[in-house]
């Protein structure tokens, strides 16, 4: 028998918890009747999630330092992390799955943090699993990445580009300030720094920005407010999306994908006109629940 190699690694770690994934398993089976059409969706959202994070690693996960592990409504993703750009890689990816995810009308829970842990060889344990876990279940509470202020902290001592040349060159205040608060990062009215997806959509190429959007809006009109737990995630989401297109341009939007239009022929007529109508829908402000407003 050959001796593995275990042991802890540092890495940059996120627990996932997929919001209301318990339910939807549960309506796959009724009076002991399996729904087959219903399993087989729900297998192809996560495995489209995977494929997602494979191709953004150039293929093979375990190929690289990023890991992947699913099970039942979470999963966790971790990175070896040796640069400031590694983190900004990691990011990306886990907005990738929170895309992918969100196309089937799933949204997201979670923590990240950096620290020990080991995930290879089919195993996953560690410190900072226990961290990432506790950032989710006990902090989170609504749909959103909590960032762990242990990662923060260590955001400094972590080397530019350790030595490569091939990455752009980065210190830590206008990395923090250019990469991760542009593109990812926001601090929510409790002081906690998390992942918003509503700021990386907005950070996307223009024209796919309206169609994300839509399909988060879709998602939030749909939420039930039949409990305070559900109702408070919806308020929150409702708070964040008309923060997210105050800014948003519809007249601007047009005249720019007519400009695409005529430099790239693969957006088509028929897109265009999607793409215009879903921009003049996510313009308009999401109302509160009649409950909050009375």
């Amino acid at each position: 028998m050959s001796k593995n190699n275990i042991e802890y690694k540092q890495r940059i770690t996120a627990f996932v918890d997929i919001l209301g994934f318990k339910n939807i398993v549960e309506s796959t089976i009724s009076n002991k009747i399996i729904d087959s059409s219903k399993v087989q969706d729900i297998g192809e959202v996560l495995l489209y999630a995977i494929d997602e994070l494979k191709e953004f690693t150039g293929g093979g996960i375990e190929n690289n330092t990023f890991r992947f592990s699913h099970f039942s409504d979470s999963f966790v993703v971790s990175r070896v992390i040796e640069t400031r750009y590694d983190i900004m890689l990691f990011f990306i990816a886990l907005s990738n799955i929170m895309d992918a995810l969100r196309t089937s009308r799933m949204l997201v829970r979670g923590g990240v943090t950096i620290g020990e842990l080991m995930h290879d060889h089919g195993l996953l344990f560690g410190p900072a699993l226990n961290r990432a876990y506790k950032l989710e279940s006990k902090h989170a509470i609504v749909p959103r990445i909590i960032v762990d202020e242990n990662l923060e902290k260590e955001f400094p001592e972590i080397d530019d580009v350790g030595g490569r040349t091939d990455l752009p060159e980065f210190n830590y205040c206008s990395f923090r300030d250019h990469v991760l608060d542009e593109m990812f990062f926001s601090v929510d009215d409790d002081g906690a720094t998390y992942v918003d997806q509503f700021k990386a959509i907005m950070s996307k190429a223009f024209f796919v920005i309206p169609g994300h959007m839509s399909a988060l809006r879709g998602i939030i009109n749909q939420i039930p407010e039949s409990t305070e737990s559900l109702l408070k995630k919806k308020i929150w989401l409702i708070n964040k999306y008309n923060k997210a297109i105050s800014n948003f341009c519809t007249d601007s939007f047009q005249s720019r994908l007519e400009d695409k239009m005529e430099d790239h022929s693969y957006i088509t007529e028929l897109d265009a006109q999607e793409m215009i109508r879903d921009a003049f829908e996510m313009k308009k402000e999401l109302l509160l629940p009649q409950s909050v407003l009375q």
